[in-house]
């Protein structure tokens, strides 16, 4: 018997988040195995903050909900989708709602669930098991479990796994995961904006004896939303990803793993770099309180101070490893 818990972050997702819910109450529907038997659901939707009519909405369907479906609504002033799920993750374990049998997952509110997802993810649950599944815009998830392949890493290889996006396709992401909830006991979102479930995910699959890939699709992203992520590229988003590199920089990380993180920050950099403008270097030397000035660089040599910034700032050797292993 599994009981399963939901945590969908909002902000201004008065658009999106009828058909986000929906399409979770759907796939609730559409379990069908009678074993593991799914008891009961309860779905935790925090307002980050919004200042459109997404709490009206998420009282609405609060109010409309039926059992065994439970909907909670929490509201916080906006801080960004991983303090959202924390507050979430705090009040379900001060509310002590989980048992022994129970399991989280999370999903955005611009997005969608298969219509299999429970049905696939839960067939393979265990308590110190992660399942993972396929995420496109488009594909349908089959539900014949006898034709999706599957592949299964067990402890540390599903960090590297994880960190590999490339060659193994496991989401950095936190969506599209079914967790043992006893995973989230002591561990919590990082207060940055980007990649926070990355870095949350790097410690909880550390925790888990295996961690299984469904290679079915199981999760539909729609990047409609108002979420940092989908917005252009501006000064709040520059300063949220540097943020998110900084923090990266910073935590002690695993021994067998640090290569990986350092090639992922130094990539993930490289990504801004063509929408760079002066002004940002400038902005980005400060922020880290280097001493060192661009103001004697002049545009289109631009790029080519904040390459030299970040390469002082995070260690020579950050760079040429990358540039090294590159080569060989």
């Amino acid at each position: 018997m599994i009981q399963l818990f939901g945590i969908v972050p909002c902000f201004n997702a008065e658009k999106t988040i009828r058909r986000c819910f929906q399409s979770i109450k759907d796939s609730f529907a559409n379990y069908s195995f009678q074993s593991p038997v799914l008891t009961s659901l309860e779905l935790v939707f925090v307002d980050d903050g919004s200042d459109d009519q997404t709490k009206s909405i998420l009282e609405s369907l609060q109010a409309d909900h039926l059992v065994p479906i439970t909907l909670t609504v929490l509201s916080q002033s906006n801080c960004g989708a991983g303090e959202a799920r924390n507050a979430a993750l705090d009040y379900l374990f001060r509310q002590e709602r989980f048992r022994e049998d129970s399991y989280l997952f999370f999903a955005d509110s611009d997005d969608e669930v298969s219509k299999d997802f429970f049905q696939i993810l839960l067939a393979h649950a265990s308590p110190k098991t992660i399942v993972c599944g396929d995420t496109s815009a488009e594909a349908e998830a089959s539900s014949d479990e006898a034709l999706i392949p599957v592949a299964v890493f067990l402890s540390p290889d599903a960090q590297r796994a994880l960190l590999q996006y490339s060659e193994f396709r496991i989401r950095s992401g936190c969506v599209n995961k079914v967790f043992p909830y006893t995973f989230f006991q002591n561990v919590r979102f990082p207060c940055i904006q980007f990649s926070e479930d990355l870095a949350t995910n790097i410690r909880v699959f550390g925790l888990a004896a295996e961690v299984i890939h469904v290679k079915a699709c199981t999760y539909v992203v729609h990047r409609d939303g108002y979420s940092l992520t989908s917005r252009p590229f501006d000064g709040r988003k520059a300063r949220a990803w540097l943020d998110s590199l900084y923090y990266f920089k910073c935590h002690d990380w695993a021994v067998h793993i640090k290569p990986l993180i350092s090639q992922m920050i130094v990539a993930r950099y490289l990504e801004i770099l063509p929408r760079a403008t002066h002004a940002d270097a400038i902005f980005y030397i400060r922020m880290l309180g280097s001493r060192r000035t661009v103001f004697a660089y002049k545009p289109p040599d631009v790029k080519e101070a904040i390459k030299k910034w970040f390469y002082l700032c995070c260690g020579g050797r950050l760079f040429w490893v990358v540039r090294h292993n590159k080569q060989h």
